[in-house]
């Protein structure tokens, strides 16, 4: 029975370590298929050494991510760099190493790539609203909810505050990107309006017009945003405290 006549399993790479030397093999794996045993075939490959002729070999490059997220994170990146001119399809292409139609496989646009960028932040920084205006079984859990809602607000500020401020500076120039803003706002407006209501129904609260609180909240956080991204001063743990005993009062009193 010859070696062809055997199926093939799998085949890997191997290294071996033999007096302080690593060698790289090749492993194939086969099995017999009268017998069914399985019986691996060695080929020696070569040397795994780090230098090859006094040249250092560069070393191995950690895997990349899809072509996706790196466009999304090179979105950020150069908005961070605060040249929201230079913030365009063929600038992401080149930031994320990628060719410049891979953008337009996953974005007709840069609004849509920075809509992307948007949404991973929210998942990653955990600022998902739903995440905190959770069915509540008390005041007590109600207080706790929206007062980490307010500190996750402000705590993307304070981790991305460049990101924040060509955020802004691209909403004040291009038209879709303020479109944009202006949806995320009214949706937001709107979970929270019947979140407040909620918490009227339950007892909780006593407030008188819910959707206008709902407005009130949001021009808070909103404002501090903008001072912030204005004067460029960092949002420090007493302004956080303060934002979230403002919230907590004006929606229980």
């Amino acid at each position: 029975m010859t070696a062809k006549s055997f199926y093939h399993l799998m085949a890997y790479t191997v290294s071996k370590t033999i007096n302080g030397r690593s060698y790289l093999y090749r492993v194939e794996g086969y099995r017999d298929p009268q017998t069914g045993k399985t019986r691996n075939r060695w080929t020696y490959l070569g040397r795994a050494a780090t230098e090859t002729r006094g040249a250092v070999l560069p070393a191995a490059r950690p895997p990349r991510g899809s072509s996706r997220q790196r466009l999304i994170e090179a979105t950020e990146r150069l908005l961070e760099r605060g040249d929201d001119v230079a913030v365009t399809p063929s600038a992401i292409a080149t930031e994320a190493g990628v060719a410049h139609g891979t953008f337009y496989r996953h974005f007709r646009d840069r609004s849509e790539a920075l809509e992307a960028l948007v949404a991973h932040i929210r998942r990653t920084q955990g600022t998902t609203d739903d995440e905190f205006w959770v069915e509540v079984s008390d005041e007590h859990a109600a207080r706790a909810a929206l007062r980490a809602w307010i500190v996750a607000k402000l705590q993307v500020m304070r981790d991305r505050p460049e990101f924040i401020r060509g955020f802004y500076r691209l909403v004040a120039s291009d038209p879709k990107i303020a479109a944009f803003r202006d949806e995320r706002r009214a949706a937001l407006l709107s979970r929270l309006r019947d979140y407040l209501a909620l918490l009227n129904e339950r007892g909780f609260s006593r407030l008188a017009d819910p959707a206008a609180t709902a407005h009130v909240l949001h021009a808070l956080y909103d404002g501090i945003y903008r001072q912030h991204t204005f004067d460029k001063t960092p949002i420090d743990d007493a302004i956080v405290h303060a934002a979230a005993d403002l919230v907590e009062r004006t929606v229980f009193g």
